[in-house]
């Protein structure tokens, strides 16, 4: 990659640290209010989207420590680490890391969620009391309702609302 339209005369471009540096590894660990579920370790290249004119070509570790393209790997094949830690470790012994690129991670918080009625417990008894409905009709209705209901109405009171309407047409 030829980096010498991106810099000034006198100023080279360095790249900067990556998870090869454990100043990285810490640096990430202090902005994360809590540790990811799981992370990827993508080396990153290039200067940008293709589509747009760029040339960044990302690659991302499969499971024998190699870099690949993502879309030519199966997902179980690609590694996932549960600790930055381990992801550092793995990226010590990649051996097809290409020059000038920037390794680093793609954390995920994917814990499981609860089910609509555990996290709405008000909410289901406010659909029972208020609307006058079983609690089965209830529970349809906050499974039915919660995506537009609690996220975009704004709020319990709103899914309540908008339950009574659609039950007293």
């Amino acid at each position: 990659m030829n980096q010498q339209h991106n810099q000034q005369p006198g100023h080279p471009v360095m790249p900067r640290p990556g998870l090869e540096s454990w100043s990285y590894v810490a640096e990430l660990k202090s902005k994360w209010q809590s540790p990811p579920d799981s992370m990827k370790v993508m080396e990153f290249f290039g200067t940008g989207d293709p589509f747009f004119g760029g040339d960044a070509c990302d690659l991302i570790l499969d499971k024998s420590c190699h870099l690949v393209e993502e879309w030519k790997v199966a997902s179980e094949n690609i590694a996932s680490f549960k600790t930055i830690e381990a992801a550092y470790k793995a990226a010590q012994r990649i051996p097809n890391r290409r020059p000038g690129s920037i390794l680093g991670v793609i954390p995920s918080w994917d814990a499981p969620r609860k089910p609509a009625a555990q996290r709405y417990p008000r909410l289901l008894k406010a659909l029972s009391s208020q609307c006058l409905l079983t609690p089965l009709e209830a529970l349809s209705v906050l499974n039915r309702q919660e995506p537009e209901a609690v996220r975009h109405l704004g709020g319990w009171e709103k899914a309540v609302q908008a339950a009574w309407h659609s039950r007293h047409r």
